[in-house]
């Protein structure tokens, strides 16, 4: 299922968004230069999954699989040990932003995932915890 998914990607790729990303410091090898309209758009076709998520958070290397993971991962299957190794390999604000938004903002323990990130001496860590602390108060 995660080579549909990323042929659905490739199917709606954008070069300009690709190159402006990449100009930008994206830090992912692969950009399909999806916009995130496109990305719910086709998350939308599939069901939540656990391992379909998981597969495409793995793929660090690819940006439109990183933004998709969090929209595809079950809400009630998300544990506290997953959502702490995830938010300790965001890479970027876009995926922080990302994972904020459609994911951890739902967990019934996001408080305290926000208050642990917060204790990190990591940057983006930090921006996590504030990211989804906002997400929280809204």
């Amino acid at each position: 299922m995660t080579q549909a998914i990323k042929k659905e990607f490739f199917a709606y790729r954008n070069g300009i968004v690709a190159s402006q990303l990449r100009a930008a410091g994206d830090p992912h090898e692969i950009i399909m230069g999806c916009l995130f309209a496109d990305i719910i758009a086709i998350t939308r076709h599939y069901e939540r999954d656990a391992k379909l998520a998981q597969d495409l958070w793995n793929d660090t290397r690819h940006r439109e699989c990183r933004l998709a993971a969090p929209m595809l991962y079950p809400i009630e299957e998300f544990s506290k040990e997953t959502a702490l190794t995830w938010c300790r390999s965001i890479e970027s604000i876009e995926v922080a932003d990302v994972l904020c938004h459609r994911l951890l903002k739902y967990l019934t323990y996001a408080r305290e995932l926000s208050q642990l990130l917060a204790q990190s001496d990591d940057a983006l860590q930090q921006y996590t915890a504030r990211r989804l602390t906002i997400n929280l108060d809204e």
